[in-house]
């Protein structure tokens, strides 16, 4: 089985596989782990995850479609190519079709390529506009890495947790770059993004959990320093901007403004309903823990983009991005 060589899927096999294999089998967990670091040789060779030139083909094609001189789709073209993109990612292995095709363990049931896919369109119908920078070719990248490795986590965790995502987050994506056509720079920014996990804990820490602003500042901060110090210098007058993007869309896919197609059935999905905002459906039991919309800004001067809400998450972000926080707060819903 460990000399099994990976060759590329079919658009029909890959499709059958997203539609229908939310637990990852145990031989194709195995085969994943074993193109893990040795911890005794952290950059010694590995085991591939995907043929290589599938899998730049699909980056390529993402980059060309969602990357700053993207093509310009109407909503229903937009999420369509997305679903394309996760697909041409998927039929780069059965590795990468079954990770994709995994459970990831939220308080809703979603596929990882789902998500992704949620993300992806958030971007692209909320964000785009902001990243058209040639830098910006690694956002479409990060947005599908971000996560790659949390229908893993899932799979050999023993009680289907996704707790230990943020590891196998990191080494999939190192391990993935490594057969890719990007440059060394393009590929650190990326793993740079897709280690990025202190904003979501800054936010939750004060306005959830009493942590005092000063605090959280300051952890948040030394956080984001450390990965700005190892940002190459071509994309430091960048780098927080595209953090910013890729941590806020990331979590508006958590939203009812995030959509997904079913490749079970290729119909269009609300990743966010009202059964999964609202106890039994219904504004008036009180919203779930379901949902990240609580926030964001649902007044109509914002329905048209992505941005915080509430004085304490205001502030979070704007002690976080001093320079970049004005395109991602609210200026009408901020109570």
């Amino acid at each position: 089985m460990h000399n099994h060589k990976l060759q590329r899927l079919s658009q029909r096999e890959t499709i059958a596989i997203l539609a229908d294999s939310p637990d990852i089998p145990d031989d194709i967990v195995a085969r994943i782990n074993r193109s893990r670091p040795c911890p005794d040789r952290p950059y010694g060779p590995t085991l591939p995850l995907v043929v290589p030139e599938a899998f730049n083909m699909a980056l390529d094609n993402l980059i060309a479609d969602k990357g700053p001189a993207g093509s310009q789709h109407t909503v229903f073209e937009s999420r369509w190519a997305s679903y394309d993109h996760v697909v041409a990612l998927a039929c780069s292995s059965i590795l990468m079709a079954h990770m994709l095709a995994g459970e990831i363990s939220i308080p809703r049931p979603r596929l990882l390529h789902e998500h992704t896919q949620s993300v992806l369109n958030i971007y692209s119908e909320y964000m785009a506009d902001l990243f058209t920078d040639p830098r910006d070719s690694v956002v479409p990248i990060a947005h599908v890495l971000k996560d790659i490795g949390k229908s893993f986590a899932v799979a050999i965790h023993p009680e289907r947790s996704n707790k230990d995502q943020a590891v196998h987050n990191e080494w999939i994506t190192r391990r993935l770059l490594a057969d890719s056509n990007l440059n060394a720079d393009q590929r650190k920014v990326i793993e740079l993004h897709v280690e990025e996990k202190i904003v979501g804990w800054a936010l939750a820490a004060y306005t959830e959990k009493g942590i005092p602003l000063e605090d959280v500042l300051q952890k948040g901060r030394q956080e984001l320093q450390s990965l700005f110090g190892r940002c190459p210098a071509d994309y430091r007058g960048r780098f927080k901007f595209q953090l910013a993007g890729t941590t806020f869309a990331d979590m508006a896919a958590h939203t009812q403004k995030a959509y997904f197609i079913s490749a079970a059935d290729g119909h269009i999905y609300q990743d966010v309903t009202d059964a999964d905002r609202y106890i039994w459906g219904d504004a008036a039991n009180g919203e779930t823990e379901m949902t990240l919309d609580r926030l964001f800004s649902e007044a109509p001067e914002d329905a048209g983009r992505v941005r915080f809400r509430g004085a304490g998450r205001i502030a979070v972000i704007q002690g976080l991005f001093p320079e970049h926080y004005e395109q991602f707060i609210s200026e009408v819903d901020n109570v």
